[in-house]
């Protein structure tokens, strides 16, 4: 995974800052959805021995060659998100057409919270098969 090009803050310095001044940057706030969303994708399943559920299992798997490989990924990735991305509420996850054939596509769509009024942002993530990477842009 790329390096992140913005300096990310300690926990307990996120934890110190002012509520209200943190709802007024709504984008360092997507920005930091989107970043924790790309780590929490790029996570496997029964990787982190204190959260086994955390991440999405991996979609090469035997496991899950059923009828319908999409919706079955579009339903894991909503269910990683909801357990464990809390600014993110409403989750809708479908399919979207990739750029590559060898890439696959899904669209987010969600609710940012808190805020004072919440915030509907989307965002889509491409699995690469090749370099076996998950990108959400």
């Amino acid at each position: 995974m790329k390096p992140a090009t913005t300096p990310r803050q300690r926990l307990l310095e996120r934890l110190d800052q002012d509520p209200a001044r943190h709802s007024e940057e709504p984008g360092l706030r997507l920005q930091s959805i989107r970043h924790h969303l790309e780590l929490l994708l790029n996570c496997r399943l029964d990787s982190c021995r204190s959260a086994p559920e955390l991440g999405v299992s991996d979609f090469n798997a035997a496991h899950l060659a059923g009828a319908d490989l999409r919706a079955q990924i579009a339903n894991a990735i909503s269910l990683c998100i909801s357990r464990y991305e809390p600014r993110l509420r409403r989750v809708r996850v479908h399919p979207a057409s990739p750029e590559v054939p060898w890439q696959l596509a899904f669209h987010i769509e969600g609710e940012i919270h808190p805020a004072a009024q919440p915030q509907l942002t989307s965002f889509t993530l491409l699995l690469d098969g090749l370099q076996r990477e998950r990108r959400v842009i």
